[in-house]
């Protein structure tokens, strides 16, 4: 309410909206949508992207710099683990998580990441 009401167009949110909390998807814990009319109410511009999509990403942050007398809030829709099929929209991925050396390489090679290369970074 305070950046929209003191018109501050130079400030710009990123909200990487995945969906998820440490423990289930936020819809069974606390819904959150709509999250951008939310945002409009409140007297922001609200942009709705691919988070995965970076020529959408520098699209939007290019279009807040333009926008004028009003804050800003560009959501991400993203996939918590993206490109680990393991991973992938898992709530209990979502914290800080230990992974074994197995998980850690078959999660290196689902991101297209060659044994060669990440060979050298478990053995250290």
């Amino acid at each position: 309410l305070c950046a929209a009401h003191h018109r501050l167009d130079n400030l710009v949110a990123l909200v990487d909206y995945n969906k998820l909390q440490s423990d289930d998807f936020n819809a069974r814990i606390l819904g959150l949508e709509p999250l951008a009319l939310k945002f409009r109410a409140f007297g922001w511009e609200a942009f709705e992207i691919d988070g995965h999509d970076i020529p959408a990403i520098l699209a939007a942050l290019e279009t807040a710099r333009e926008t004028r007398g009003v804050p800003t809030v560009v959501i991400a829709h993203t996939v918590k683990g993206k490109g680990v099929p393991y991973m992938e929209n898992v709530p209990q991925w979502h914290g800080s998580v230990k992974l074994t050396r197995a998980q850690t390489e078959e999660a290196l090679s689902a991101l297209g990441v060659s044994k060669h290369e990440f060979s050298r970074w478990l053995d250290v």
